[in-house]
């Protein structure tokens, strides 16, 4: 393994232990000792990774915002029509909150915390990527005002629309997981 790989390893082990430290005692319980021992690696090794606890959590927000929105963006590059693209949206974002509840539970908590101040350019550039890469995939201008041109519609009307779509679709897949839910459970 190339020392690069070795270091991104050792970025990643110290992060996965940062996420199980803050759920199991929170932000400001957890201790650099706390994560150090988790993730079996010195505090000279954290230190040389990250500058201190609020730059690790930092990270670890940013790198969690980005596989959200890369799952997304993934399933959305699949689909041909805007209902099936909106489908996939909304069903990638569910999927990736249930096989990552820690993060999403961390994404939750954490996004108005002070050390977040720190990293709000790094987060509008993913953000800013992010609603770029769904306006390429819809094929029409990123800006609001030139969507609703483009589509014929106001912008309220645009927003409506599309905010309506994604509430339905959310709230079926939310009932179906649901459901499913309860026919596994009665039959363990």
């Amino acid at each position: 393994m190339s020392r690069a790989e070795d270091s991104e390893k050792r970025r990643r082990e110290i992060l996965a232990a940062a996420l199980d430290c803050f759920h199991a005692h929170g932000y400001e319980k957890t201790t650099l000792a706390d994560i150090r021992d988790r993730a079996g690696a010195s505090i000279g090794s954290i230190y040389h990774l990250f500058d201190g606890k609020e730059q690790l959590f930092a990270a670890l927000y940013l790198e969690a915002i980005a596989a959200s929105q890369g799952s997304s963006v993934r399933a959305l590059r699949r689909k041909d029509d805007l209902e099936s693209g909106v489908h996939a949206l909304v069903r990638s974002y569910l999927r990736w909150v249930s096989r990552n509840r820690k993060l999403a539970g961390y994404l939750l908590t954490m996004r108005r915390a002070e050390f977040m101040s720190e990293a709000e350019s790094e987060l509008a550039e993913l953000n800013e990527a992010f609603r770029r890469a769904i306006g390429d995939w819809l094929d029409v201008p990123y800006y609001l005002p030139d969507a609703a041109q483009h589509s014929g519609l106001s912008q309220y009307e645009l927003l409506t629309t599309l905010g309506n779509r994604f509430a339905r679709i959310a709230s079926a897949d939310c009932a179906n997981n649901a459901a499913s839910a309860k026919r596994n459970a009665a039959q363990h």
